[in-house]
């Protein structure tokens, strides 16, 4: 079977058409253009943590919330597990960007103060955690416990803390947010579609999860061969891809009618080319 017959014998196979349906879905997030906007996303975790918001969860998924941070990687010393279990019920104050840090779950009570810094794609900014680690310890310098939560995408490391700040950091993936969203059974109705919506998204977009890692399992068993070219095959269609987008532009701009009073004299002049290959981009 040559390459053409392993491609189109991939297409048609039953786990090529469920992935396909499975990326083609409706997603609302991606449909109001905020599918990586960390100020969205935060202003979503932060009204599911608070449990004075009407989504029918209470303090539930904020409890759940602070127990998962026992299993996540920590940097230096992690809290007690004895003071992340005794938030279970407590009330608690939720605050956005305060001293620019994205969401901090403040538990006065038990003097107990969790921040959480947002990061999709973007990058630190210079000593970013190092700056809220100590923020941490100025806001609450009579708190016993203070940490800070790094939630990324694959939960990555951060390359500004402080490794001899008193404050820990967790390290924690949207997978492991979207776990925990998925285990919330008292929940308004109207607002468990939503969260649906937004675990959905959050797993297309950014963090995977268990069925659409199956059904490339599936295509790879099954097309070993036409996934390999497929794989090989990826930068060069990517590239085409922008280059024939790009063409498109030129002709719409000298053709357009309302580039009529300057036809023949526009002049379009590319600043990157790619190379034959379709590999290397080639820009000045």
């Amino acid at each position: 079977m040559d390459a053409r017959e392993q491609l189109a014998a991939m297409s048609a196979s039953a786990a090529f058409n469920n992935l396909a349906g499975y990326t083609k879905a409706f997603d609302l997030f991606k449909a109001m253009g905020v599918s990586t906007k960390e100020l969205v996303h935060s202003n979503i975790i932060a009204s599911l943590l608070n449990d004075r918001e009407a989504h029918g969860m209470g303090s539930a998924f904020r409890d759940d919330y602070v127990r998962s941070l026992l299993g996540c990687r920590c940097e230096r010393s992690p809290l007690p597990e004895a003071a992340l279990s005794s938030t279970v019920g407590v009330r608690a104050n939720v605050a956005r960007e305060l001293e620019h840090i994205d969401i901090l779950l403040d538990y006065p009570s038990l003097k107990l103060v969790i921040a959480i810094e947002n990061k999709i794609w973007a990058l630190d900014q210079s000593r970013q955690i190092a700056r809220y680690q100590k923020a941490l310890q100025e806001l609450f310098p009579h708190y016993t416990y203070r940490a800070l939560v790094y939630l990324t995408p694959k939960g990555r490391a951060s390359p500004t803390i402080d490794p001899d700040s008193p404050t820990p950091v967790y390290y924690q993936s949207y997978g492991q947010l979207a776990e925990l969203l998925r285990q919330q059974t008292s929940v308004d109705p109207r607002v468990l579609l939503f969260i649906h919506q937004f675990v959905t998204h959050i797993e297309k977009t950014m963090s995977g999860n268990t069925e659409l890692k199956q059904l490339c399992w599936e295509i790879f068993q099954q097309n070993e061969e036409a996934y390999r070219h497929i794989h090989e095959h990826f930068v060069y269609c990517q590239n085409r891809k922008l280059q024939e987008r790009f063409e498109w532009l030129e002709t719409q701009v000298k053709t357009a009618p309302m580039f009529a009073d300057w036809v023949g004299k526009i002049e379009t002049r590319p600043t990157c080319n790619v190379d034959k290959s379709g590999m290397t981009w080639t820009c000045g």
